[in-house]
């Protein structure tokens, strides 16, 4: 019959259209979460080691004294190495990673490293620029810890302290005791590699004995010696067992390449003890 539509056909036309529109509303759906996708790649951070170009980038600050390399101007250097109450800054300059972001002696400077600006900044003054150098991943070396470590290497460096004496028995009241502490005069030498620089150390040594507990301490910058001119002796007046005690200080100054020399703020310490025995003496008869 025209015109007339059945049950079936009335309910088929609205079916097609509610599938058309869940596929649209999907495609809508997949375009947001790609479009989502796209915006958290882009703002991912960049790393220190991504800056290029002209680009800078404080990536070392502190404060006190540091030891530059000798690629640096010496007053500058001088400056930064005696300047405890000091601020300081390194910027990145370039990258080494990128091909055209360094230039002239900035591209010889390893992948591993920093091409770094050094600005300091005086008490009561402004900032300076001292310069820019290739710097290891560690940055510019602080004073106070390439004197830690050198402090470090000298106590494994210096000769042990080994006291002794003579006569090793059969002491006497009223008789010299030769001392000797078992260590060279001095000085001694050494060239190491702290963080990255050149250092040359020297170190010399000093000793203080006490012959007796609560005894008065005796210096000297000799060390002793199997006789009594080796400047180091000492009269018992009595009888009885002393503590002998003894400690060598190992003072060193060092220079990183003409840059110094600089004082070791700690010396080098070391001390031992021995015990005697002071025997009674006895008279001789002659006839």
């Amino acid at each position: 019959m025209h015109g007339v539509i059945t049950e079936g056909e009335a309910f088929a036309k609205p079916a097609a259209g509610k599938r058309r529109w869940r596929w649209a509303a999907t495609l809508l759906i997949v375009a947001a979460a790609m479009a989502l996708v796209a915006a958290t790649v882009t703002i991912t951070p960049i790393q220190a080691r991504d800056v290029i170009g002209d680009d800078e980038r404080d990536v070392f600050v502190g404060s006190g004294s540091l030891i530059l390399p000798d690629g640096m101007a010496r007053p500058g250097r001088q400056s930064a190495a005696d300047c405890p109450g000091c601020r300081w800054i390194a910027t990145l300059m370039c990258d080494p990673v990128s091909p055209t972001a360094c230039r002239g002696q900035a591209r010889l400077c390893p992948n591993d490293h920093f091409w770094l600006k050094i600005s300091l900044l005086q008490p009561g003054g402004s900032w300076q620029v001292l310069g820019s150098q290739c710097f290891s991943p560690g940055g510019p070396a602080r004073r106070d810890d390439v004197e830690n470590l050198i402090a470090e290497q000298m106590e494994r460096a210096v000769p042990p302290l080994r006291p002794s004496h003579r006569p090793p028995a059969g002491i006497l009241p009223h008789l010299p005791v030769i001392f000797d502490s078992g260590q060279p005069a001095g000085p001694m030498t050494w060239s190491w590699s702290i963080l990255g620089l050149p250092v040359s150390v020297r170190a010399r040594p000093a000793w203080a004995w006490q012959f007796d507990t609560l005894a008065p301490v005796s210096t000297t910058t000799q060390p002793g010696g199997p006789r009594v001119g080796d400047g180091v002796h000492h009269v018992y007046r009595h009888q009885g067992t002393r503590q002998v005690t003894v400690r060598s200080t190992w003072s060193a100054t060092y220079t990183v390449g003409d840059l110094g020399p600089l004082t070791v703020s700690q010396p080098v310490n070391q001390i031992e003890q021995i015990l005697l025995t002071v025997g009674e003496a006895r008279a001789a008869l002659s006839r």
